[in-house]
C-alpha cells in the first residue's frame, strides 16, 4: 500500500490513452526482476512487490489502473525524472545506477581516475573502445574540457613559429602535451562538436574572400590596453541561476543577459550577466570590467564602441563622461561596426553550448544539465577563451594584460566542465574533526575554474 514511483521512460501513443512502461528496460538500469503468471505481472524492486493484473477482456496486457501524482510530489519528483531522462534513454545512469562492477560484470573497460573523469560511465575515451587511436582519445579529452575545435586543439600541441616585421623568427613551445601522435592524427567524429556547433549550409552560395587590407581594421592601430574597448549585450531567454545562494531565486531576480567587453589590443573577453540590462546595471556591469582591468593591467579604459540601445542612454553616456570616456556608436542597421564584439558574444556563446551539451550527454541526472546554470558555462568559457594563445602573436590575452609569460599551467589543470568533482567536508578543510564514519567528501559538480570565482 506505499506509493512508489520508477525512474525510466514510458512512452505515449498520441492516440491511445495509455503509457507504455517497459519492466525490462528499468531491471536494466535498476537490477531487479518481474515475474510473468496467467493473471499477473510481479515487479520485484529492492524490498518492494508490485502486482500489475492482466486485463484479459480488454487489451490483455498488464495495466495499472488510476495513477495519480500530486502537485506535492510532481514538484519534488518531477525535476528529477525529467533530467534523468536523457540518460536512462541511453541505458547510462551516472549518479545512481550503475557502478563499476556492472561495466566488468559486461567486460567493459573503464578510465582510470588520473585519466579522466569519464571512469563510471563507458565513453568512446575509453581504452575498450577499438575503433579510436590513443592519440585520437588524448585529443578528444582535450577538446571536452576546452571546449573549442579539434584541429585547434593539435595546433596547440605543436610548437609555433612566428616572424616579425624586422625577419626576427621566434619559436614558441607548445601549450599542450601531445601523447600518442595526438598532435598529427586525424580527426576523430565528436558527437559533442556535431550537436553543439552544426550550422545550415546554404548550397550553390557564393564566397566572398576578405581583402588583407581591411582585416581587423577595427582595431588594427589599438597598440595600448584600454585604448579602445567593444562591447554589447546579450539576451538569454531561459533564466540563470545567481551564483550565490541555492538556486532558489525568483524568476525576475534571475540571469536573463549581460554585457560582453572586448579590448582591442589584448583580444580579452570580459562577461558580466546581468538581471535587467537596463542602464543601471549595464553601468555596474562597466564599472567590474574596469576594476578587473586595472587589477590586471593597471590601465583604465579610454574609448567604448557599441551599438545605440543602452549604451546611448543618458545615464550610461553621462558615467563614461564622468570618467573621461570616449563613446563611438555604430550606424542604425549596422551591427557590423561593433564586429568585434559581435564576435566575441558568438565564441563565448558557442563554448558554452559545447559545455552544457557535453555535461547533458554524460551527466544528466540530479539537475546537474539544467539549462539554469548557462551563466557559469559562460563564465568559465570567458576563462578558457583568455588562457589560449592567439593564433597571429603566439600571446595569450592573459599574457598581454600581466606581461607575465605564462606556462600554461592554468589551462593544462582545467576539468571538463559539468563533470563530477568532490570537495573536502568543510569542518576537515577548516581543521576541525567530525565522526569517524561519516563521509569525509561529498559530491559536487565542475561549472568554474578557480580563475573565474577570482576575478568574475
Amino acid at each position: 500500500g506505499s506509493p512508489i514511483w520508477l525512474p525510466c521512460l514510458s512512452y505515449h501513443l498520441p492516440t491511445a490513452k495509455i503509457r507504455l512502461f517497459s519492466p525490462q528496460t528499468y531491471h536494466t538500469l535498476y537490477h531487479g526482476h518481474s515475474q510473468v503468471t496467467g493473471n499477473r505481472v510481479t515487479m520485484h524492486v529492492d524490498n518492494h512487490v508490485i502486482d500489475i493484473p492482466i486485463e484479459r477482456d480488454g487489451a490483455n496486457v498488464p495495466i495499472v489502473e488510476n495513477t495519480y501524482v500530486s502537485p506535492e510530489e510532481k514538484a519534488e519528483i518531477g525535476p528529477k525524472v525529467k533530467s534523468a531522462l536523457p540518460q536512462v534513454d541511453r541505458k547510462i545512469d551516472f549518479f545512481s545506477g550503475f557502478g563499476l562492477s556492472m561495466f566488468t560484470d559486461c567486460n567493459m573497460a573503464v578510465e582510470d581516475l588520473d585519466e579522466d573523469l569519464f571512469h563510471f560511465v563507458p565513453n568512446v575515451v575509453s581504452s575498450g573502445n577499438i575503433n579510436l587511436t590513443k592519440g585520437q582519445k588524448h585529443l578528444l579529452r582535450w577538446q571536452h574540457r576546452l571546449g573549442i575545435s579539434g584541429r585547434r586543439v593539435q595546433e596547440l600541441m605543436r610548437p609555433s613559429h612566428f616572424e616579425e616585421a624586422n625577419g626576427r623568427k621566434t619559436t614558441l613551445p607548445s601549450v599542450l602535451p601531445a601523447k600518442d601522435g595526438s598532435s598529427s592524427c586525424s580527426l576523430p567524429r565528436n558527437e559533442t562538436a556535431v550537436l553543439a556547433n552544426m550550422k545550415r549550409r546554404t548550397p550553390k552560395i557564393k564566397r566572398e574572400t576578405a581583402l588583407k587590407e581591411s582585416e581587423g581594421a577595427l582595431s588594427r592601430e589599438k597598440l595600448e590596453v584600454g585604448e579602445s574597448v567593444a562591447m554589447d549585450q546579450y539576451v538569454m531567454s531561459h533564466p540563470g541561476r545567481l551564483p550565490t545562494g541555492y538556486g532558489r531565486e525568483s524568476r525576475d531576480s534571475s540571469l536573463h543577459g549581460g554585457t560582453i567587453f572586448h579590448d582591442a589590443a589584448s583580444k580579452a573577453i570580459y562577461v558580466s550577466n546581468q538581471s535587467r540590462l537596463t542602464a543601471p546595471e549595464t553601468i555596474l556591469s562597466k564599472n567590474r570590467f574596469e576594476l578587473w582591468l586595472w587589477d590586471l593591467a593597471h590601465a583604465k579604459v579610454q574609448e567604448y564602441r557599441s551599438d545605440n540601445g543602452v549604451f546611448s542612454a543618458a545615464e550610461f553616456t553621462a558615467a563614461c563622461e564622468e570618467d573621461g570616456q570616449k563613446q563611438s556608436f555604430s550606424g542604425v542597421s549596422a551591427q557590423h561596426q561593433n564586429a568585434e564584439a559581435e564576435r566575441a558574444i558568438q565564441t563565448i556563446v558557442y563554448m558554452a553550448r559545447y559545455y552544457m551539451v557535453h555535461a547533458a550527454l554524460h551527466w544528466g541526472v540530479d539537475g546537474s544539465d539544467d539549462l539554469n546554470l548557462w551563466p557559469f558555462a559562460i563564465d568559465h568559457a570567458c576563462t578558457v577563451y583568455n588562457l589560449l594563445p592567439h593564433r597571429s602573436t603566439g600571446l595569450t590575452p592573459m599574457e598581454f594584460l600581466t606581461t607575465v609569460r605564462s606556462d600554461h599551467k592554468d589551462i593544462r589543470r582545467l576539468h571538463v566542465w559539468g563533470c563530477p568533482t568532490f570537495v573536502l567536508d568543510a569542518k576537515l578543510a577548516e581543521n576541525k574533526k567530525i565522526p569517524k564514519f561519516k563521509m569525509r567528501s561529498r559530491m559536487g559538480q565542475y561549472i568554474a575554474s578557480l580563475m573565474a570565482v577570482l576575478v568574475a
